[in-house]
């Protein structure tokens, strides 16, 4: 006996899906949310996480404070964004340590015709700053990845790296080049 699944109250699985799309669009706020966690010791001293994060256009921000057990808190702070219409994401970090120094870190990922381009960089909370460029692409049968690290002290590593394919042979050769050393 076959049953139909519209009598009975069993709803079809494409209207709940089409049901829960709609509330998504709808409630843009329902994207956020706020979230503390409490931890109590053996000798009664407590520490806590709290975390809030919520939507933006195209993106997200999420907040986090840990406060110890003594009363000293870290934070961290974070941003991601998209851009759809030039191809690029960006991710913004900034965290705070109990004894109030800041280190940053900000990351921009660039797509390209054949690949993307990266740029990390951090800075820590004595003002030093380091940073790793990367530029990867297709080609028509393999790859090439050129990344670029720069150290605090303005030294330079470089990896660069090519992969082909070779039909004929079934063969993958890949080759590497490093130089420099980062401090």
């Amino acid at each position: 006996m076959q049953r139909n699944r519209k009598q009975g109250g069993v709803i079809p699985l494409r209207s709940v899906l089409i049901l829960m799309l709609l509330s998504f669009m709808v409630a843009g706020e329902a994207l956020a949310f706020q979230r503390t966690i409490s931890r109590t010791g053996p000798n009664g001293h407590t520490a806590s996480r709290n975390t809030t994060a919520s939507r933006i256009d195209h993106g997200y921000t999420r907040d986090v404070t840990v406060t110890g057990p003594q009363g000293n808190t870290a934070t961290r702070s974070v941003k991601r964004h998209r851009n759809p219409e030039t191809q690029t994401w960006s991710k913004n970090v900034t965290s705070t340590g109990p004894n109030g120094g800041t280190a940053n870190k900000a990351v921009n990922i660039t797509r390209t015709e054949n690949g993307y381009s990266r740029n990390d960089t951090v800075t820590g909370p004595n003002g030093q700053t380091a940073s790793r460029n990367t530029t990867a692409s297709r080609t028509d049968n393999g790859y090439t990845r050129d990344v670029t690290v720069t150290g605090p002290q303005g030294n330079t590593a470089t990896r660069s790296a090519q992969g082909q394919w070779d039909p004929a042979t079934n063969t993958w050769t890949q080759s590497v080049t490093l130089t420099g050393v980062p401090q």
